[in-house]
């Protein structure tokens, strides 16, 4: 079962490609922007800040900048793959 969703992923069948990529490039463009505002906005980062307090994370003066500087990293190579889909 999951060697057949591999290839389909993967491989694509017809149609599947495009919606593959629309649902990626949707995907990374919210987490982008998602990143961007949580490291611009101040009210974001103080929502983060508070949320990573009540959670009990360590080190929140650092982890409020590596968290959404990962988002928004991650997020770029989820919207440009380092190799275009083949059909």
């Amino acid at each position: 079962m999951l060697d057949t969703i591999s290839q389909l992923v993967l491989d694509g069948i017809g149609g599947f490609a495009l919606p593959y990529l629309v649902g990626r490039v949707v995907t990374g463009v919210f987490f982008v922007f998602s990143g961007y505002h949580k490291l611009t906005n101040a009210e974001r980062r103080a929502a983060l800040v508070a949320t990573l307090r009540d959670c009990n994370i360590p080190f929140v003066s650092l982890m409020q900048c590596v968290v959404p500087g990962l988002e928004f990293a991650g997020a770029l190579g989820v919207v440009w793959p380092a190799e275009p889909l083949q059909r």
